[in-house]
């Protein structure tokens, strides 16, 4: 399970260095995509790209997925931008152009572990959306059943 919140820089070439923690859940190869909010990046292990949500998705509908336009849709932009990510030997990953640019991603990011996935975001993006879901967290938090 991806945790927490760090804070790193993408050099000029678009290398992002990935913090120890993430690197060993990881392993050697993950995948990056468009995440679902505006200016995100979604970071996957190779096994959890297989069982993303949206190969659920794809699975429970599979009858009915391409006469679907939300379906065709979401399937467009998730894959159609996903790009296999190799782990260097110094734990950095590179980062594709349109995929950068998607996420606005300058010189600090912070890569964020969501469950199953690290999100990656350009910072001041970041500290916009905490701060935003910071101030609705009461009411997010009596509609999410912790039961």
């Amino acid at each position: 399970m991806f945790i927490g919140e760090y804070t790193h820089t993408i050099d000029s070439k678009r290398r992002l260095s990935l913090p120890a923690k993430y690197r060993k859940l990881l392993g050697r190869s993950a995948v990056v995509t468009r995440g679902t909010d505006e200016n995100c990046l979604f970071l996957y292990s190779k096994d959890e790209w297989k069982k993303t949500p949206q190969k659920a998705i794809q699975e429970k509908e599979s009858a009915t997925n391409i006469t679907r336009k939300n379906i065709r849709d979401m399937n467009r932009l998730f894959y159609a931008s996903a790009s296999d990510a190799d782990i260097d030997s110094s734990g950095r990953i590179l980062l594709p152009v349109n995929l950068s640019t998607f996420a606005a991603l300058k010189d600090r990011v912070v890569l964020a572990g969501v469950e199953n996935r690290i999100e990656i975001w350009n910072e001041e993006n970041w500290k916009k959306y905490i701060l935003s879901a910071s101030k609705a967290a009461k009411e997010i938090s009596e509609t999410y059943d912790l039961s």
